[in-house]
């Protein structure tokens, strides 16, 4: 699979806090800490002790000092505090199961008006279901072949706070669809 697939699709941008759930050996997060630059952070969460190890090897030859990797379960690990503003998965969600509190618990990672963008092999109409229980807003699919598999690839979007309402219109970011975001430059130039 891409590695950067779903860090391109989410539009993930200079400064931004990112979060990528099963990242594995940490190509995606490797990946996003480059396109966060300097000022922003990137993450990788895995369950597997060696590819957490992996991971942290290969950003320490890279010379990343914005990227780190946690041996956690992000269907119970508590990110609250840290508040992203992107949470990807490449692998990691694709056999979640419904119920388990696991997108809740990702909601709650993201910052208001932060956004989740993955890969999955499910039902549209079940995971859009799963991601509106959770409290995710804005939630669409499109379909993707991923390595020659019939994939989805998911955007949700976390509500705002209340009173946020203004400071998105400041923000650099600005919601298009319910298929997904797009940085407010760049909607300018298409108008």
């Amino acid at each position: 699979m891409t590695p950067t697939l779903v860090v391109e699709a989410a539009g993930i941008e200079l400064g931004d806090r990112v979060l990528d759930v099963a990242c594995g050996d940490g190509d995606a997060t490797l990946h996003a800490a480059r396109r966060v630059g300097p000022r922003g952070l990137a993450l990788g969460v895995d369950v597997s002790a060696p590819m957490v190890e992996r991971a942290r090897r290969r950003a320490g030859k890279a010379g990343l000092a914005n990227v780190g990797f946690l041996l956690a379960d992000a269907r119970t690990q508590r990110f609250a505090a840290l508040r992203f503003d992107v949470v990807v998965s490449q692998r990691g969600l694709i056999r979640w199961t419904p119920g388990d509190g696991g997108f809740a618990n990702l909601a709650r990672a993201l910052r208001p008006g932060g956004r989740l963008v993955f890969v999955s092999l499910d039902d549209p109409g079940r995971v859009r279901a799963e991601l509106t229980r959770a409290g995710l807003v804005q939630t669409g699919a499109a379909r993707a072949d991923v390595d020659g598999v019939p994939s989805w690839i998911f955007t949700a979007g976390a509500p705002l706070a209340a009173g946020v309402e203004d400071q998105l219109a400041s923000s650099r970011r600005t919601p298009l669809s319910a298929d997904g975001w797009r940085s407010r430059e760049s909607a300018r130039a298409s108008i």
